[in-house]
């Protein structure tokens, strides 16, 4: 089983940014934490399925960090032909579908 290391990712779901008390302070869990690639949705957000605890998956949003790519549904083909290769590319990097999340906050 190969895993993909991806440098950080931002789990984008409402319960999993932890309030410590104060207002806008979250909590980081470091990782990590292994999880099945769903869907792709553009280049640089992915639904995957993550183990949160004994029997228990998630399945999510996960967008990757320092990762900004274009949107699919733009006007410009020159755009959307580079939107369709970064998703390519994260395609290319999750072909066994595994990959594992690492500083999710």
């Amino acid at each position: 089983m190969r895993l993909l290391k991806l440098p950080a990712a931002l789990i984008l779901l409402m319960g999993t940014v932890l309030p410590t008390g104060g207002l806008g302070v979250s909590e980081t869990i470091p990782g990590p934490i292994p999880a099945t690639v769903l869907h792709i949705i553009d280049g640089d957000t992915i639904v995957v399925r993550a183990r949160i605890w004994l029997g228990q998956d998630l399945d999510t949003l996960v967008r990757l960090d320092g990762v900004d790519a274009l949107e699919l549904k733009v006007r410009c083909p020159y755009e959307n032909r580079l939107a369709l290769k970064a998703r390519a590319f994260i395609q290319t990097r999750t072909t066994d579908g595994k990959v594992v999340l690492h500083n999710i906050h």
